[in-house]
């Protein structure tokens, strides 16, 4: 039976509520075939365009299955997690899981780079139950071991192609391994690349596959076109087409950044106001210039590849391609921005001759033909371009200048520290000397005691051994010296005594020696 509305889902009452205020009336075809596999707990394999609204088609049934749990989630723990190739789709994502969530009390965070990681850190620190966050910012945390991801119950995976193009599979990866193994994990792609599939293999089991068109065919509701133009005069082309009333909101995709800002500078000397958005410019940069264009103080956006699967903004009414993108997919994802929630938009490309390959690899991909126009176009941009480069080169030649004072800077500051910590090494150095010769000064009075006490001591010992032996221990001279004994016959030994007596004298003297013989030296005592 087919579903036409979101309450045969049976969702909770306050996510029927937010879905009723903020316009979602009706489930799209992906919604319909996502949400209850989802909330019986299977894994989803799905191939869904962007503008179907495949963000609420697993964030209506995550929310669902975090309701069903009791009490807040513990604390450097994660409920579950939502993985994004790019900072503004992260934004885009976090934004509806809220505007979702509004009526419950779960929390929901982003962690994307180029933010400051305190703030990050503080909030997994509490728990939470949604992160959505891109991989390379994820891992860094996972590694500091800031929080856990072994008791989280759902991940997924948005925009995957995207996330394998840019380099992120193997990160993938390593957040997965980090896992449980009884996860449910949702995978959605605009295209289905082999590795893709590979990584599904891999992590998912027996998944259910939902998909509402094939595989990187645009929507049947934008209307595409391509110019045949010199590159020289697309600047001119571009001009020509946003001055046509029709041009409401458009976006305009450049392949570099820096021809980005170019053709932003370029509009605006022509009395078209724009703003950039690229992989140079800050994040709060960034945001700023995405609210502008989605709240619609700023008409033309533009933006290079990395920022398209990030701009979900509705009422967009053209694309245009400056430059025809090197890979068939990007095509896809850029036009995509328009023509969402089932309006119509228009895509217009802009290709020079030495771009022809590359419209041909778009049209085996999409398996359509696109029918070339060629247009013929003044060139009205020759001194605005002369005044765009040579500020470019002015900027350019002042942030060398700046770049070198930073060198050099850095420079002094190292030598000055160099020479600091030589100065302290050499400083510490002669301290200690000092210490030890102040030690030794110190220490000489007690040295001569010490010695005092070792004659004393040994004056002692020799003083017992002559008393075992039976000798005079008197001094020899001055007060109580012993008085000397007549020499005679008298004096000597009893040569007459046996020599059974003469070994008992022995052994007693030797057992007078050991019983006054010291076990130990003195307390003190400084062996010379």
């Amino acid at each position: 039976m087919a579903v036409t509305q979101f309450g045969q889902f049976g969702l909770d009452d306050r996510l029927l509520n937010a879905l009723e205020k903020h316009g979602y009336h009706t489930p799209t075809p992906i919604q319909a075939q996502a949400i209850s596999p989802m909330v019986e707990g299977r894994d989803i394999l799905g191939i869904a365009q962007t503008g179907t609204g495949k963000t609420a088609a697993f964030v209506l049934p995550m929310l669902q299955k975090i309701l069903n749990l009791k009490g807040a989630p513990e604390k450097q723990t994660v409920r579950a997690l939502i993985l994004v190739p790019t900072r503004e789709l992260a934004n885009q994502v976090a934004e509806t899981v809220r505007k979702l969530a509004e009526d419950t009390k779960l929390s929901c965070f982003t962690v994307v780079g180029g933010a400051k990681p305190e703030p990050q850190i503080r909030s997994l620190n509490k728990g939470l139950d949604v992160l959505v966050a891109t991989p390379g910012r994820l891992e860094d945390h996972l590694n500091a071991k800031v929080f856990s991801l072994s008791s989280t119950m759902i991940i997924a995976l948005d925009e995957a192609d995207q996330m394998l193009d840019m380099g992120f599979i193997p990160a993938v990866r390593r957040i997965m391994t980090k896992m449980s193994r009884k996860k449910q994990t949702v995978l959605f792609s605009a295209t289905m690349p082999p590795l893709i599939k590979d990584l599904a293999a891999q992590f998912m089991s027996r998944p259910r596959e939902v998909s509402v068109a094939p595989a990187s065919k645009p929507i049947e509701s934008i209307e595409q076109r391509v110019y045949a133009v010199a590159q020289s005069r697309k600047q001119s082309a571009l001009i020509e087409q946003l001055a046509k009333p029709d041009v409401k909101l458009a976006l305009v995709f450049v392949r570099t950044k820096r021809g980005a800002d170019r053709v932003q500078r370029v509009l605006d000397k022509a009395g078209i106001a724009s703003q950039a958005i690229h992989g140079d410019r800050t994040q709060g940069q960034r945001d700023r210039a995405l609210k502008d264009f989605r709240d619609g103080r700023t008409r033309i956006l533009v933006a290079t590849d990395v920022a398209a699967r990030g701009i979900d903004v509705p009422n967009v009414s053209h694309v245009f391609n400056f430059d025809v993108p090197q890979q068939a997919e990007a095509y896809v994802h850029r036009i995509g921005r328009t023509a969402r929630a089932g309006q119509s938009g228009i895509a217009i490309t802009f290709m020079n001759p030495t771009e022809r390959d590359m419209l041909a690899g778009i049209e085996r991909l999409t398996k359509r033909k696109v029918k070339i126009v060629p247009l013929k176009v003044a060139d009205q941009t020759a001194e605005i371009n002369q005044s765009v480069q040579a500020e470019q080169a002015a900027e350019e030649q002042a942030a060398g200048e700046a770049r070198l004072e930073k060198r050099n800077h850095l420079r002094q500051q190292a030598q000055v520290k160099a020479a600091f910590e030589k100065k302290s090494k050499q400083q510490g150095q002669r301290a200690r000397r000092r210490d030890r010769a102040k030690a030794a000064t110190e220490n000489q009075p007690h040295r001569a005691r010490q010695r005092d006490a070792d004659k004393e001591w040994e004056a002692r010992f020799d003083a017992d051994l002559r008393s075992a032996d039976g000798l005079d221990t008197r001094p020899k001279s001055g007060k109580g010296r012993a008085k000397a004994k007549p020499s005679g016959k008298a004096n000597k030994p009893n040569s007459r005594k046996s020599a059974l007596a003469r070994a008992d004298d022995k052994k007693r003297r030797a057992r007078v020696k050991a019983a006054k013989k010291p076990t130990a030296k003195p307390r003190g005592f400084i062996k010379k």
